[in-house]
């Protein structure tokens, strides 16, 4: 084999060195964003059973939400709740 021929198998094995890179890092990049879309999700689904604990925990919570939600009108200090 001349130089050339070892030159040109070395240029293959080069390329399919950046070709293996390449499909590894993609499945890298879909792996982390795969991550990131459950820990969201997660940490969505903590704030929501966060929430409902202070409505559990308060019951005149939720009449105030509700009440706000219906009435326009601002929330003052001497609004009835009960």
């Amino acid at each position: 084999m001349s130089i050339q021929d070892w030159g040109a198998v070395g240029e293959l094995l080069g390329s399919l060195a950046v070709l293996i890179t390449l499909i590894y890092l993609s499945l890298q990049v879909r792996q982390a964003r795969e991550f990131a879309v459950r820990e969201s999700e997660s940490h969505l689904a903590d704030q929501m059973a966060d929430h409902i604990y202070h409505y559990v925990e308060n019951p005149d919570l939720g009449r105030i939400v509700e009440l706000a939600n219906t009435d326009h009108h601002p929330l003052r200090f001497s609004t009835n709740i009960g």
